[in-house]
């Protein structure tokens, strides 16, 4: 299958925008991405989103997006495809809610303790000039303790032979 330039898009625009016209005049639901790669004869389900997306940028289409659906509406006819409207997944206040609509009880307060500061010994090496934190090798407790710390932010501190 050839991929088809910028022309091909607009012919794949049009033809989304009118299978998702006869599907709001029907009141069927949109179709899933599979679908919809097979009726654009796409190569990838990504390029049916995408093409739904340009739709949508144009302003043709308004998309209500859920977890496993999506609800369309063809902006020039006010018509929608089937589906339970109701609020997009990622905005549900009330993630908490059991089936039958009763609220579980409150999560405890998340206590996030700050993590404790690292503390570096910042006082140049006694024998080389050198900075444990930037690599003095004078003892062996100072290259455990190696950190990488760029030089060019502590330049003044480091002495130079």
């Amino acid at each position: 299958m050839t991929r088809p330039g910028p022309q091909g898009a607009a012919i794949r625009a049009e033809k989304l925008l009118a299978v998702l016209s006869d599907c709001a005049a029907q009141g069927r639901a949109a179709p899933t991405n599979a679908e919809l790669m097979d009726i654009l004869g796409l190569e990838r389900e990504n390029s049916a989103s995408r093409t739904l997306k340009r739709l949508e940028e144009r302003g043709a289409v308004t998309v209500q997006r859920f977890t496993n659906s999506r609800v369309i509406t063809i902006t020039s006819t006010g018509k929608s495809t089937a589906g339970a409207a109701g609020t997009a997944h990622w905005t549900d206040e009330n993630a908490a809610a059991r089936v039958d609509d009763q609220p579980q009880r409150d999560a405890a307060p998340k206590a996030r303790a700050q993590p404790e500061p690292l503390r570096l010994d910042r006082d140049p090496c006694t024998f080389c000039g050198v900075r444990a934190d930037i690599g003095c090798s004078c003892s062996r407790q100072a290259a455990s303790k190696f950190l990488f710390v760029p030089v060019s932010l502590h330049a003044a501190e480091v002495l130079q032979p």
